[in-house]
């Protein structure tokens, strides 16, 4: 996600549009407004100027254009109505599976109706992660866990879509879930693990914002109730500003298309939540000094660190708003009664303990090479890092960097910087370490299996 630019930093706030003007191009804007049917404010599709007067806004095609030949099929309960999925009386003809912005992996008529679901809006075959002679996606190693855990699963797989913007995505799955083509509802879950590239730094937008001046000052006085922003916005005054936030992407969209973009995103996920389906997001890997305003509705936002030791990832976007879950990940090797490997493998989240079979991956991955296991190697494979290390607590460290503590604090000076604290050992159940991945994607696996529960109860209350 690009940002476009806002106004040269010669100009000052008196010069940007002022929401009392009349001017239809001014930051008065609501959601429903920029958000309409016919044009909308979305990011990253085609748009074109409109002037009126002097001034100039972005005008963008709306993201999602509803087919009417498109079948809908409404998921309903077993013991309800039936235990198969019932088609809409006013469905028309046509492939109820085919999407625009994504391709679903997974049978989505195959779904458990009595478990939680799980989507994973994702890549289903690319940013492969290796296993033995399986390679798996970043999406399929999620999805697998999701289900070894006790969910539903399937992939909103990204591969082949990938000039399509955030909000389109979200849109489409938002219209899908209305109309009965994607199963989801009270407790089940959208998964957003897209890996964040181009997150917006808190100096940028602390830029942004100070340009506004009075101007949005006033803008966000005049809500209902009357908002104001705590400039500089920090880590840890992002949940505190995040209502004035929301607001202020009104004010800004119709000046940066990184901001309008923000503000369509925005706009689908609350519907999406509205629908009473729980998004679960990664908050980043780009450190703690950024901001992910594509979510910044998203109540369930994961950092990477270690809840035990209250310590974050170094690696991990961290504030105010996101919850501490574990996003370092081992794989271990399963041995035979000769000390070699069988072809299972176990995957290790903070002490959650799954078995991927050969059988799993043989199906997620059939092109794999049908060759016996060999031997246990020397190195262990940083996923992270995208390098080989010495089989040694050393060489596993080097995954992290060191974290340093504020001067005073008496805890020893590593927490999140290595596994002294045994996140990730070596061996589990004499299976050795193969493959080390992080990041905080993979923090939603302990999450899933935390709040399961939680997620079941919903699915039981009745519609």
């Amino acid at each position: 996600m690009g940002a476009g630019k806002i106004e040269s930093s010669e100009k000052d706030a008196r010069e940007l549009p002022n929401p009392q003007d009349g001017n239809p191009s001014a930051a008065g804007l609501d959601f429903t407004t920029i958000m309409s049917n016919s044009k909308g404010l979305a990011g990253q599709g085609d748009r074109s100027t409109v002037r009126s007067g002097d001034e100039q806004r972005l005008v963008f095609d709306d993201v999602y254009t509803t087919n009417s030949d498109t079948t809908t099929r409404a998921f309903q309960r077993a013991g309800s109505e039936g235990d198969k999925a019932k088609v809409d009386e006013k469905a028309q003809t046509g492939d109820a599976k085919t999407f625009k912005t994504f391709t679903v992996q997974g049978d989505l008529d195959k779904l458990d109706v009595f478990k939680p679901t799980v989507a994973f809006l994702d890549t289903g075959r690319t940013d492969p992660i290796k296993f033995d002679q399986y390679q798996l996606s970043h999406g399929q190693v999620s999805a697998l866990a999701a289900s070894k855990n006790g969910f539903n699963s399937f992939i909103l797989d990204i591969d082949g879509h990938r000039t399509t913007s955030m909000s389109e995505h979200l849109s489409e799955i938002d219209k899908s879930i209305e109309t009965g083509k994607l199963p989801l509802g009270k407790g089940d879950v959208l998964n957003i693990s897209v890996d964040k590239k181009d997150m917006l730094t808190l100096a940028k937008l602390n830029g942004d914002l100070e340009k506004g001046g009075t101007a949005l000052s006033q803008f966000l006085e005049q809500q209902n109730p009357p908002l104001k922003l705590e400039l500089p916005v920090t880590a840890d005054n992002l949940a505190k500003n995040r209502p004035a936030l929301l607001k202020s992407l009104e004010y800004l969209a119709p000046r940066d298309e990184a901001y309008a973009e923000a503000l369509a995103t925005n706009k689908a996920l609350e519907s999406i939540t509205k629908r009473g389906v729980t998004v679960l997001s990664a908050a980043g890997n780009e450190g703690p000094d950024r901001i992910d305003l594509n979510n910044l509705t998203v109540k369930n936002q994961l950092g990477s660190g270690d809840k035990a030791q209250q310590c974050d990832d170094p690696f991990s976007t961290t504030n105010s708003l996101t919850q501490k879950a574990d996003g370092a990940v081992g794989v271990y090797a399963k041995l035979d009664e000769k000390g070699q490997p069988d072809g299972n493998f176990i995957m290790n989240n903070n002490g959650n303990l799954m078995e991927f079979s050969k059988d799993d991956l043989a199906r997620l991955d059939p092109t794999h090479n049908n060759h016996a296991p060999g031997t246990i190697s020397n190195t262990v494979h940083l996923e992270f890092d995208g390098k080989d290390v010495p089989r040694s607590q050393a060489g596993i460290n080097t995954i992290f960097q060191p974290l340093e503590l504020p001067s005073g604090v008496t805890k020893p000076a590593v927490l999140c910087g290595d596994n002294s604290n045994e996140r990730v050992p070596l061996e589990i159940d004499k299976a050795p370490l193969i493959l080390e991945t992080a990041g905080t994607s993979f923090a939603n696996i302990g999450w899933l299996k935390e709040h399961r529960q939680e997620l079941q109860k919903q699915k039981d209350l009745p519609n």
